[in-house]
């Protein structure tokens, strides 16, 4: 006999799952592919049915090892269109993209994109946002404005004369701050971040489960900066006053959870 809360989670990946495989069988007809002598879509339905079948029976962990088996391929392909598919047809919230994620958040908390590879991330993301409901323009015009950003520095190199081989940069950080809200629904870091071992800024951020921003960055190492929680909805820095910031929020907002930040020079 299944509790509540159990039979709740087991709609809910019975749910995710034939959605995955009905988000598949429709990439399939888009895609105008046929395969001699076997169809995926007779393959897909037929997995339906058995979802279908341990759903009844409440066999709850082979629904959960069959969706993460499904969902190896969009995950290794940073295939957004699959999460926005989900939410919409489902209503569920399923985000397989924990690094995609993380990487996301390191760019925006050090203020800029420094490779290709995380040029075309923030694009996929920003392609994400602009299909998912509600609309988060605020975080779109950061991505936005990190790309722009980025293309104007690469144009400006691809002008000047090459005169040395290139050599791939290594980027690294240091974690000063990294402190959960009394909530536990967000953290706030603050790191020193380096380029080939020089010291390039120091950025922070908020971050919640899916998602967050960036609050501010300066580039003086070596100062005095900490932080601390007054509660859910306010953050208190102290910093020595000789730092100077490049970017300063004195508020955070992400889907409803809203805050200010206080700023104390010593």
């Amino acid at each position: 006999m299944t509790t509540p809360e159990q039979h709740k989670e087991l709609k809910r990946l019975r749910d995710i799952l034939i959605a995955t495989l009905d988000y598949f069988i429709e990439s399939y007809n888009k895609s105008g592919q046929k395969f001699e002598g076997f169809n995926p879509v007779d393959n897909f339905q037929e997995l339906k049915k058995q979802t279908e079948e341990f759903y009844k029976k409440g066999k709850t962990t082979k629904l959960k090892n069959w969706l993460r088996d499904m969902t190896e391929m969009p995950r290794e392909t940073g295939d957004l269109n699959y999460v926005a598919y989900i939410k919409r047809t489902t209503g569920h919230d399923y985000n397989i993209f924990t690094a995609f994620n993380k990487r996301i958040y390191n760019i925006i908390a050090k203020g800029k994109i420094s490779t290709e590879n995380q040029f075309r991330d923030l694009n996929s993301m920003v392609d994400f946002l602009s299909q998912t409901e509600p609309i988060e323009d605020n975080k779109i015009e950061v991505l936005n404005n990190l790309l722009i950003d980025f293309e104007h520095r690469l144009s400006f190199k691809n002008r000047k004369p090459k005169r040395t081989k290139k050599v791939n940069s290594k980027f690294t950080s240091i974690a000063l701050v990294n402190i959960k809200a009394p909530d536990n629904k967000k953290t706030f870091e603050i790191c020193e971040y380096f380029t080939n071992g020089i010291y390039d800024q120091t950025g922070s951020s908020i971050m919640w489960a899916d998602g967050g921003g960036s609050v501010f960055y300066f580039t003086l190492q070596g100062h005095y900066i900490s932080a601390r929680w007054l509660d859910g909805q306010t953050l208190e820095v102290t910093h020595d006053k000789a730092i100077v910031f490049t970017k300063q929020e004195t508020e955070f907002y992400y889907c409803g959870d809203k805050g200010v930040i206080i700023y104390k020079p010593k």
